[in-house]
């Protein structure tokens, strides 16, 4: 499994690679709610070594998710590191789970808040294009954002 990254893209944009190609990154999308980003970090891998240090190099996917708490919270990995320790594993990812969701919080509320005011203004605008049956309707007129 590739490393986990935070990611705007749908995941089905992705699906349509070449066979030559690597496999992407697994991604936690914008889209994807609390349980879904829980549920991605939890499936991450990570290797059999207890004691969580930072190192890219020999821990790949460990240092991944020490690196994208740290982003979360505005840190060095090596400083979310020392913080599990020899918690292990499981600890990271909770770690990791709850920086990356505060960190993407209010972004997905003011995502959900466009996804209400663009329905909010569809509504709008079938209103004020809808014609009664009995009229000709040549062209609907143009709806424009309040």
């Amino acid at each position: 499994m590739s490393p986990i990254a935070i990611s705007a893209r749908s995941t089905s944009a992705r699906h349509g690679r070449h066979q030559d190609e690597q496999e992407p990154e697994q991604a936690i999308t914008l889209a994807a709610d609390v349980d879904e980003t829980a549920r991605l970090i939890k499936g991450a891998k990570t290797d059999s070594e207890r004691h969580i240090t930072y190192d890219p190099v020999t821990r790949p996917e460990v240092s991944s998710l020490l690196l994208l708490a740290a982003r979360c919270q505005n840190r060095a990995p090596e400083q979310v590191a020392a913080d599990i320790g020899p918690a292990g594993a499981a600890a990271l990812k909770k770690v990791v789970t709850e920086s990356v969701n505060e960190y993407l919080a209010p972004i997905r509320a003011r995502r959900t808040e466009y996804g209400q005011d663009a329905a909010t203004s569809a509504r709008r605008c079938a209103r004020a294009t809808s014609v009664p049956e009995r009229w000709p309707t040549p062209l609907s007129p143009r709806c424009e954002p309040p």
